[in-house]
Parts: C-alpha cells; structure tokens; sequence
C-alpha cells in the first residue's frame, strides 16, 4: 500500500530568520481540500435543515422559519460550488 502521504505534491520552506513556513501544493490537492471541505459542509447544513423540519409548525420560532430559508439558498449555492470543483453528490 502507497503512503498517503507521499501522493500529494508538497513543496516545504521555512525560514528561520522570519520564522515562517510556505507550503506549495499541486493544483489538484488544492481541488481535493476543497471539494472535502464542501462536502463536510454540505453534511452539517443538510443536518441543520433536518433537525428543523422535524420540529413541529407551531413549535419552529420565528427565526428558525428565517434560518430554514437561508440554509436552503446556502445548500444550493454550497452545491453548486462542490459540484464546479468536481465533486459528485449522486
């Protein structure tokens, strides 16, 4: 089994002068962070959405019938992002 860790393209420098470290990767891991990124953050909204709805009509406040509608438009706007980096949903 390959080292997972030797399959990203990683470029380290530090400088100890300015004691600061610059670390370089491949366009493709930076697509990779990102779509797992969104992809979490796709599970936490969808959560967040659910636990919502299961509460019942006259139990939701006021802010939660505001906070239901912006976590909708965030999801889509959040799977739209996902899927222009590559990821897949389905």
């Amino acid at each position: 089994m390959k080292n997972p860790i030797k399959q990203f393209k990683l470029k380290n420098e530090y400088n100890i002068k300015n004691n600061k470290m610059k670390v370089e990767i491949d366009p493709e891991t930076a697509d990779g962070i990102t779509r797992c990124s969104l992809k979490q953050s796709i599970a936490y909204i969808r959560e967040d959405i659910a636990n919502i709805k299961k509460k019942k009509k006259g139990k939701i406040e006021y802010y939660q019938h505001h906070e239901l509608g912006e976590l909708i438009i965030l999801l889509d706007a959040i799977e739209k992002t996902f899927d222009y980096y590559g990821g897949n949903l389905k």
